[in-house]
């Protein structure tokens, strides 16, 4: 069985010209008569085309007085974020750079030999060194009596530096020793020392409101004495209570030159939210409500906002700061921002109103010239205008006379008003003869009762249609591309125009070209089928039922001719599989199933140079991919799949399980729909189940019956 063969034309195919597709025509009897009389335009016509030009040209104008006002806006507001950004990675800068510098002053404690060795002892000890310790009892013996030592340094450090306390805490945050005038070691504080013994790094608390103004906790690993002192293991950490008034006031100071309405603070991130800490407030406030999400990597983006330093609509952003989870936010008012603005829309307007005013005064001025010449000037372009309608009619008519194509115009009662020379000459007839003939006389009974089912097609949906037609002209058989367009006169009923191409040559070329197709495929077919007896006639079995299913699935023709073309190829791939691999009479093993499964690579490869006109590669390599993606070779999955593939895969199966193989006997018909219909992530359910609809016909009992012959 070769593939499917018809009347359509698949590759070659074009459409053909066809009449201008328009609502409105000119009639027919101007069409092929003399030029139609024009009368020109009244005067409330041309009044209202100058209105609509006028009108036109100001919004034109008002357009770009808009734009230039947008575009000033936009540089208002990057002009605002450039300053804002500015400000804000500067001040962030000078807040990173002095909480440095508290830090290499704390550093200076913690990498001490001193503080070093004493924190080894105390973790070597196993933590028995605690607040309070009595140095004469047995706790701790040598190690206790260094703890008044160690706090005197950390008095002296705290005095020193500024810090309002200093704590060494071992390893398991545990208090060993403090500064003379610091605070019990708050729980919050002991976290923050485990988390920096743990990470390793210096550890940053949140803001809170001392005394002494806003402060923050901060915690330094300190190093084994006993390993190096950048890369070693922590032993305890150093923390100390900073105060930021110092920091903040060089940091929220407004910068010189900056706008009254210019405002900044510092965000700390929680895990409860942001809060928010000002040069005048003693401790951070918050959680805030923010519009748009904030992070310690982004920072809050450049936007406008609600502001969170007033109530007024602001322009904000804010920069994070290496080390703390702060960020540094700047803001500006809004309104300030884009008061410049006003000014700006004010001089524009002026000029676009006087702009306006000198266009409309020109307008007049032009309007009451043209008002005493206008009606000659008319005449003589509508009189140019006709002359030049007649001979473009002309033109035009001899165009159509002159082209190859069947060119019609007919009404809905299907009699021809206007035949072509070609359409003429088609039927024996002079173009005055052909035109009162309808369908039934030119073409032939059966001919015109289809051509009358495309004409309502048209006419009923407005569109052009296209049909391909066998009919009879002059006696002999041609086929007729036939283009059918809805058309409208101004004052006629609707009709059709028609324009048809004959090509009865263009259909017996491909024909041709099909035949030998097939028996190209025919003769790879055999060459397979020698090389494996079990393959004998299974691409034809295959086909047989892909194309059974494919038409009760009602596919179009083209995929009808894929599924058998394709069908008849699947097994071309296995020529170079090596014979011994196919002929052997045990289930093959790893690499053999390997080798078998390249055969759909192979025919690809083969056939790669064949131009079929149909998507048969694409067919044959969806042939063994499965729903679940478990196929090959690509494993594709779902509805990456076609359609053409799924039933190639469902027809490929079941005549496997159904043959003769070296390894297993056949399996019953029912037998095989079952394992089909059993694995449902694998093969198409509907295909299935049209496959055992096939089965039980008389078509599916001739395919039974020729394996048995077989």
């Amino acid at each position: 069985m070769g593939p499917r063969q018809g009347l359509k034309v698949v590759s070659s195919r074009r459409e053909l010209p066809c009449m201008a597709e328009r609502t409105h025509s000119p009639p027919e009897a101007d069409l092929l008569g003399s030029a139609p009389v024009l009368e020109p335009p009244s005067s409330k016509r041309m009044a209202i085309l100058a209105l609509c030009a006028l009108l036109a040209i100001v919004l034109l104008i008002g357009a770009v007085a808009w734009v230039l006002v947008t575009e000033k806006r936009t540089e208002l507001i990057a002009d605002a974020r450039a300053r804002l950004t500015l400000t804000a990675e500067g001040r962030a800068e000078v807040l990173t750079t002095w909480l440095s510098g508290r830090t290499a002053q704390s550093e200076r404690v913690s990498k001490s030999e001193l503080f070093r060795l004493l924190a080894t002892e105390i973790d070597n000890a196993g933590g028995d060194i605690s607040e309070g310790a009595d140095p004469s009892g047995s706790q701790g013996g040598p190690l206790v009596e260094q703890i008044p030592l160690i706090e005197r340094v950390l008095t002296d450090f705290a005095v020193d530096a500024g810090f309002e306390a200093s704590y060494l805490v071992a390893r398991d945050g545990v208090p060993v020793a403090a500064s003379a005038t610091s605070p019990p070691l708050s729980e919050a504080a002991r976290e923050l020392a485990e988390a920096a013994v743990q990470s390793r790094r210096t550890g940053y608390g949140q803001l809170r409101g001392t005394q002494l103004g806003p402060a923050v906790e901060i915690a330094l690993p300190i190093i084994s004495a006993q390993a190096d002192p950048e890369h070693g293991p922590p032993v305890g950490a150093l923390v100390l209570t900073v105060p930021l008034a110092a920091g903040l006031a060089l940091a929220l100071e407004p910068p010189p030159l900056s706008p009254p309405d210019a405002r900044q603070g510092l965000i700390e991130v929680r895990d409860d939210g942001l809060y928010l800490l000002t040069e005048a407030a003693a401790a951070p406030q918050g959680p805030l409500t923010l519009e748009v999400e904030a992070s310690l990597s982004g920072g809050l983006p450049f936007a406008e906002r609600t502001g969170l330093l007033g109530n007024a609509r602001a322009y904000s952003l804010a920069m994070p700061l290496e080390g703390p989870p702060w960020l540094f936010l700047r803001e500006r008012d809004a309104a300030a921002t884009l008061a410049p603005l006003t000014g700006h829309a004010i001089i524009i307007g002026s000029f676009t109103t006087l702009v306006i005013a000198l266009l409309a005064g020109l307008f007049a001025a032009f309007w009451w010239r043209l008002a005493n010449h206008h009606s000659k000037s008319l005449a003589d372009q509508y009189i140019d205008l006709a002359g030049r309608i007649d001979a473009q009619k002309r033109f035009l008519d001899s165009i159509a006379g002159s082209v190859e194509e069947l060119i019609g115009l007919k009404g809905v009662d299907g009699v021809y008003r206007y035949v072509n020379k070609a359409f003429a000459k088609s039927l024996g007839r002079t173009p005055r003869e052909a035109v009162g003939l309808d369908d039934f006389t030119c073409f032939g009974g059966a001919a015109a009762e289809r051509l009358k089912i495309s004409d309502e097609r048209a006419l009923n949906s407005g569109h052009p249609v296209t049909v391909t037609e066998e009919v009879t002209l002059s006696g002999d058989k041609r086929v007729l591309q036939v283009s059918k367009v809805p058309y409208q006169s101004a004052d006629e009923a609707p009709g059709l125009v028609t324009v048809a191409r004959d090509v009865t040559e263009i259909l017996d070329a491909q024909r041709r070209q099909r035949q030998r197709m097939i028996q190209m495929v025919s003769a790879l077919v055999r060459a397979v089928e020698l090389r494996d007896p079990y393959l004998a006639g299974h691409s034809r079995r295959i086909a047989g039922l892909a194309v059974a299913i494919g038409e009760r699935m009602d596919l179009s023709e083209d995929d009808i001719a894929t599924l058998e073309t394709a069908a008849h190829l699947s097994q071309i791939g296995k020529l170079k599989v090596p014979r011994e691999i196919l002929t052997k009479p045990a289930r093959l093993e790893g690499a053999e199933r390997a080798e078998v499964e390249r055969h759909i690579d192979y025919a690809l490869d083969i056939l790669k140079d064949i131009d079929f006109d149909l998507p048969v590669l694409e067919s044959l390599a969806e042939m063994h991919e499965r729903l679940d993606g478990t196929g090959y070779p690509k494993g594709l999955s779902g509805d990456a799949i076609s359609l053409r593939g799924r039933i190639l895969g469902v027809a490929d199966v079941f005549a496997a399980r159904i043959e003769p193989r070296g390894y297993r006997p056949v399996i019953s018909v029912e037998a095989a729909l079952q394992i089909l219909a059993s694995n449902p992530g694998r093969y198409d359910q509907k295909v299935v189940e049209v496959l055992r609809s096939v089965m039980t016909s008389i078509e599916g009992e001739k395919l039974v019956a020729g394996l048995a012959a077989s």
